[in-house]
């Protein structure tokens, strides 16, 4: 290439002609081809893969599933859908460039878990029907009302079980007939109540006319009062609605929300009557493909739908605007019927995958529906009513829902952290006990109900539940119990300690005597961590049990190098703990001390189960505690041979020891103080006060041990006399 001028050698670089650049790179792209081509078909083959093991594993259980919405068993069909949807989720397949039969498959899933919640949502509005027109029924049958509020109450509860009933519980059906009869019963005992006001008589016509106007006049009464029972059950349906939305907003605002608000078409689909295929004005429900709840969420998507076909809506998206004006409270299909449009621009709230509300994740302890209420005292909270809920127990609190696939209601979502869970007792020897108001009307709802109280006053109220059985009563009773338990265990422990000051041990030649100086109190919060979400255990001290940053001195480190000790220190009731951390230059010894044997004891378990966590091998809790007690015992003897020694003093000596150790001193001598010079009586008196105090205590400590050496004396010419041989020789040693 030289010779042929084809490259020409500068001073700092080598030119080449374009044909022998060509030439070079011609490998390399060979090379980046041939790797292309094969992560190509690496990328076809795993797409292929999971596509085959999601085809294997869907249509077994839609078929099961299929056969559950069948024989109407919502339960089967949620615990099978469950495991069907973490499948779906776990193969995070681009459907977008996968095969005709995946797409399909999609489609179905969407379809089953739609219909699985229609079935739950139709289930729910049968069974709230059919306790409602019990309760009416009861009542009527009671004697306890008058005919009026009975045909008032059976007329609305009849109207709202006739518009609930899917034909999904025979039961409700029966319980129809059977309030059709006692709601003509009423009417008629209406009639004879309207004939006594009139004084009916059938030969008088004019009395006849009297009492046909007072029927008319009652009828009109009573259709009066079901409008209203009517317009105030539509205002609370708007009101929750509201609840919903506004919810929904403030979650979207905060940071880090799993709430997103979306701008989505809804299109109508296309007249299959015409010809001309021209798209449906105005909404319907087979037209759009799409089914709305009570709470404006998507309901339903129905299979083969425009809705469907477009993607843009999802299960448990809730609408909040139409075409950019607010519902207020207004159900969305009224919104949509109102205008005359083949499509419609609608705002939606979404739920992150992570946040929708099923209630088979893995941290779930228990769900099902519970009848709620707030009390204080045992009495409802004023302007509250039983509601019918969805409660999901997780690790750390109760959350309540509208559906088992709504939203999470942040103002019904309460911690367990000291919550006491009681059930009422009823018969007690043999005799019946009365409940407290709000517990006796859950139980007249036929529901079995336990109370939740907070003995610390977390939550401002208490939470009166009922549910169905006396069977789920226990099994929620114990579930919650439970939660606090672990709540408990996994609790920060809090409190003072005295630490050691410089964090290297103990100082040579330190004084055995408490109190010993240098020593500082402090707030100590130690937090076990959590090893399967990789955090740490934590040992804080602060200067006041505010844990604020500005109140933060330091902290102990706490990993799998640590060391826990008891015993080492000359303190009683203390232990070290010995670690380093990534920025120390040699291992910290952080001495405590706790104020007595079980504070000790208490945070002796807690750094043993935190080091634990942090993977230490740290000695059982039996050598810890026994190396605890021998610390004890050989510290209580260190401090009487202490005082015993100090006891020897001369007054000269004594004078510079400190006052509450003198005490201590005349304790083992039994001085006999004074009233005025007991330690409650000098604690609070001034320094020349003390001083005296001092000199006085030091002449009653002086006269004491000379009537000791006195007494030594006394008892040692005794024993001498009494040694036979030796009497003489024993006397001289002695003195």
């Amino acid at each position: 290439w030289l010779g042929s001028l084809r490259a020409v050698v500068g001073a700092s670089k080598v030119y080449l002609i374009e044909a022998v650049s060509r030439a070079l790179e011609a490998s390399r792209q060979r090379q980046v081809a041939g790797a292309a081509l094969f992560v190509q078909r690496c990328g076809r083959g795993q797409l292929v893969r999971a596509t085959v093991r999601v085809l294997r594993m869907h249509w077994p259980v839609a078929t099961t599933v299929r056969a559950a919405l069948a024989a109407i068993d919502v339960e089967t069909a949620r615990r099978l859908l469950a495991p069907l949807a973490a499948g779906w989720a776990a193969a995070k397949l681009p459907l977008r460039s996968t095969p005709s039969q995946l797409l399909e498959c999609r489609a179905d899933f969407d379809s089953l878990r739609g219909e699985v919640r229609a079935l739950e949502d139709g289930l729910e509005a049968e069974t709230e029907a059919l306790e409602e027109l019990g309760l009416a029924l009861r009542q009527a049958t009671s004697g306890k009302v008058s005919p009026k509020e009975a045909y008032v109450a059976i007329k609305l509860a009849l109207s709202a079980a006739a518009a609930a009933s899917r034909g999904l519980r025979p039961e409700l059906a029966a319980l129809i007939e059977e309030a059709e009869s006692a709601l003509a019963s009423c009417q008629g005992d209406l009639e004879q109540l309207a004939g006594r006001l009139g004084g009916a008589d059938p030969d008088g016509g004019d009395d006849e006319l009297d009492a046909t106007a007072q029927l008319a006049a009652m009828e009109a009464e009573l259709a009066a009062e079901v409008s209203r029972q009517e317009a105030r059950r539509k205002e609370e349906r708007r009101a929750r609605r509201r609840e919903v939305a506004d919810e929904l907003l403030a979650s979207a605002l905060e940071e880090g929300s799993s709430v997103a608000i979306l701008t989505v078409q809804l299109r109508n689909g296309v007249d299959t009557e015409s010809s001309s295929a021209a798209r449906l004005i105005g909404f319907s429900e087979g037209g759009c493909g799409v089914a709305f709840s009570e709470t404006n969420a998507v309901a339903a998507i129905h299979r083969g739908g425009q809705a469907m076909r477009d993607g843009a809506l999802r299960l448990g998206d809730v609408v909040l605007e139409v075409d950019g004006a607010g519902l207020d409270g207004e159900h969305v299909v009224t919104a949509l019927r109102a205008r005359e449009q083949p499509s419609y621009e609608l705002t939606v709230a979404r739920l992150s995958e992570d946040a929708r509300g099923d209630d088979g994740g893995a941290g779930t302890k228990r769900a099902g529906w519970v009848h709620s209420i707030r009390a204080r005292g045992g009495k409802a909270l004023p302007g509250t009513t039983p509601r019918r809920l969805w409660a999901v127990l997780d690790s750390t609190s109760l959350a309540f829902k509208t559906s088992p696939h709504g939203l999470t209601l942040k103002q019904c979502t309460v911690g367990l952290s000291g919550v006491a869970c009681k059930v009422p007792v009823t018969r007690l020897a043999g005799k019946s006990l009365a409940m407290p108001p709000a517990l006796a009307s859950m139980a007249e709802r036929q529901r079995f109900p336990f109370s939740l109280a907070w003995e610390r006053g977390e939550v401002g109220y208490d939470l009166i539940l009922g549910v169905a059985t006396s069977g789920d009563r226990q099994a929620w009773a114990k579930a919650i119990q439970a939660v606090r338990a672990e709540i408990q265990a996994q609790a920060p422990t809090a409190g003072w300690l005295t630490k050691k000051p410089g964090r290297r041990g103990l100082r040579p030649g330190e004084s055995l005597l408490r109190p010993i100086t240098g020593w500082k109190r402090r707030w100590f919060v130690l937090h076990q961590g959590d090893p399967s979400g990789g955090v740490a255990p934590s040992l804080r001290y602060f200067s006041r049990p505010e844990e604020t940053t500005a109140s933060l001195l330091g902290a102990v480190v706490l990993n799998a190098g640590s060391v826990l000790s008891v015993g080492a220190s000359a303190v009683p009731h203390s232990f070290e703990v010995r670690s380093q951390g990534a920025a120390d230059l040699r291992p910290i010894t952080t001495v405590l001390a706790c104020r007595d044997k079980d504070d000790c004891e208490r945070w002796l378990k807690a750094l043993r189960r935190a080091l634990l966590h942090a993977g230490s091998e740290v000695a059982s809790s039996k050598e810890l505690m026994a190396a605890a007690e021998r610390q004890s015992h050989l510290l209580a003897s260190r401090s009487a041979q202490a005082l015993m020694a100090l006891s020897r003093l001369e007054q000269e000596e004594l004078r510079r020891v400190r006052l509450r150790t003198l005490y201590e001193v005349a304790a083992l001598l039994r001085v006999r103080l004074p009233p005025e010079l007991e330690p409650a009586a000098t604690r609070g008196l001034k320094a020349i006060s003390r001083e005296n105090a001092r000199e006085r205590l030091v002449a009653l400590i002086h006269a004491a041990q000379v009537e000791r050496d006195a007494m030594d004396r006394r008892r040692a010419v005794s024993v001498a006399y009494s040694v036979r041989g030796r009497a003489r020789s024993t006397w001289h040693d002695v003195g």
